[in-house]
């Protein structure tokens, strides 16, 4: 009996965790991070990150999306995506200093990824997406 609690229990995690991959996706290696990935958009805060972090959001409608961040590197780069469903790049954005500033793109209705990619860069960043229109 406690074998099968034991037993629901893992799959009742990895099925969460499986259900919450399907909206965001972390790659790469990142060393002394925290941050986390929402509804609207992510922040993380590291000593060392080469990879990406990735947020899927679905547009019910053609929008103008506004793209509000604030970067800080203290070295290496780290750029904004904006992805399409087949992974194409729509807009991007490098950073090599500390910024602070909104981006804007019009999108037609469906499935995109707002993902920020860094090249052995240390620092932090706050990336969040809203509807304009």
């Amino acid at each position: 009996m406690k074998n099968k609690k034991i037993l629901l229990s893992v799959l009742l995690v990895m099925l969460t965790l499986s259900l919450m991959g399907c909206t965001s996706r972390s790659t790469g290696l990142s060393i002394l991070s925290s941050g986390d990935i929402e509804k609207d958009g992510m922040h993380f805060k590291y000593s060392y990150f080469n990879g990406s972090k990735e947020k899927i959001f679905e547009l019910e409608e053609d929008s103008e999306i506004g793209i509000n961040y604030n970067i800080k590197v203290v070295k290496g780069t780290l750029s904004i995506v904006i992805l399409d469903k087949e992974e194409l790049t729509i807009l991007e954005k490098k950073f090599t200093k500390d910024d602070q500033g909104s981006l804007s793109i019009n999108l037609e209705k469906g499935q995109y990824i707002l993902k920020v990619k860094s090249d052995s860069s240390k620092g932090k960043f706050d990336v969040r997406y809203v509807e304009l229109q």
